[in-house]
């Protein structure tokens, strides 16, 4: 695992709870978490599992990831970020109703967590921060 990734990913969050994000837990996915994390090819996927999802928190996550771009975080530029509340996490039919992608130029998304990306920070998800427990996900 790349030890300045992972160090961008937790600047990341804290960056986030600064600005006011009420982060619950915190989980590498994707290959950073998984082992085949390659700096020339991989994004940094993060999942900030949201005590309550409201246009406060989705300001506050998107403050925060400019605020480690702004920071010139190693690889910041390709943070992808997904969030969700325990409950949504848990509602496949939620998941699926989740089609379009709008994912704003700061990365953050509220439409882009499919079944894969759900089924990878199950199976491989690393706490970074926060509860450590995945069974309010599934």
């Amino acid at each position: 695992m790349s030890l300045l990734a992972r160090k961008t990913v937790v600047e990341c969050v804290r960056a986030c709870r600064i600005h006011g994000a009420p982060v619950r837990s915190a989980f590498l996915i994707g290959s950073l978490a998984r082992g085949g994390f390659s700096r020339r090819v991989s994004d940094l996927d993060l999942v900030l599992v949201l005590e309550r999802e409201s246009a406060h928190a989705v300001g506050a996550i998107d403050a925060g990831i400019q605020a480690c771009r702004a920071a010139n975080s190693y690889m910041a530029d390709r943070l992808s970020v997904f969030y969700a509340e325990p409950d949504t996490l848990r509602s496949l039919p939620a998941l699926q109703a989740i089609a379009a992608d709008s994912t704003p130029s700061s990365g953050v998304s509220t439409s882009r967590f499919p079944l894969y990306d759900r089924l990878d920070l199950i199976e491989h998800g690393v706490v970074l921060d926060g509860d450590p427990r995945k069974d309010f996900i599934t």
